[in-house]
């Protein structure tokens, strides 16, 4: 079957970052985009409208973790703040995570669900109009890993995944350039709920796309404070 010309950009510029899914999911990836497009009609998604864009700053960027995805202990994948489900659905389509998107925005949480019905993915993915905290009261010590990209700070997202992560499991923050103060009081923070900065490293996406930065933390102990606190307080009342 003849690609799609989404779908032949999509497979030209994940080969620049060394990727290379397989034809079948290079068509659910460029459906994914037309799905997001398409909702962004109805509900603010993404300040991206051209396809050709999304291909390189969204699903290429989300796929870049794929290397570190792969490090992470087996089980299920959390998306915090998954809004149009970048990366969590370019992440399930890739994996054979089962995937948890949750944002708090209820309206996109239902052009989520409808796109994971579309994509035919539900049987292992699933989108919740949930708040971290309140997941972690509900499911602790669940998740393998989590992933978050451009939500909240650092400091707060260390702190809003220990609760929820199996013992060895990893958080993967997807930001632009963080502040190395940002980066800082994050370490500060994980030394008390029980994570260690496991590595960062940097990419520059092709063609002038941008600069990357992949922070990857560990699971590594207990929380010397009671977790999860309340709804809000990791971003508006940070641990340091």
């Amino acid at each position: 079957m003849k690609q799609t010309e989404l779908e032949v950009e999509l497979t030209r510029y994940l080969a620049l970052v060394e990727i290379e899914p397989s034809p079948g999911e290079i068509s659910l990836l460029a459906h994914h985009i037309e799905l997001v497009l398409d909702a962004n009609q109805r509900v603010n998604l993404t300040r991206i409208v051209d396809p050709h864009d999304a291909v390189r700053l969204h699903t290429a960027d989300s796929l870049t973790v794929l290397e570190d995805l792969a490090l992470a202990p087996e089980g299920p994948l959390l998306d915090l703040g998954a809004g149009a489900g970048f990366p969590g659905i370019p992440l399930a389509i890739c994996s054979t995570r089962d995937v948890l998107l949750i944002d708090s925005v209820s309206k996109k949480v239902r052009e989520l669900s409808a796109m994971i019905n579309a994509l035919k993915l539900s049987d292992r993915v699933r989108a919740a109009s949930e708040r971290a905290e309140a997941l972690g009261r509900e499911n602790p010590a669940e998740y393998a890993v989590i992933t978050a990209r451009a939500v909240s700070e650092l400091p707060a997202l260390v702190e809003l995944a220990s609760p929820l992560l199996v013992p060895d499991g990893r958080l993967i923050c997807l930001k632009g350039s963080p502040e190395e103060s940002e980066v800082s009081r994050a370490a500060e923070v994980a030394k008390i709920v029980g994570l260690r900065l496991d590595y960062q490293r940097s990419l520059d996406l092709p063609e002038g796309v941008g600069h990357r930065t992949v922070l990857c933390y560990r699971k590594v102990g207990g929380s010397r404070v009671p977790l999860p606190r309340r709804e809000g307080m990791a971003q508006h009342s940070p641990l340091v």
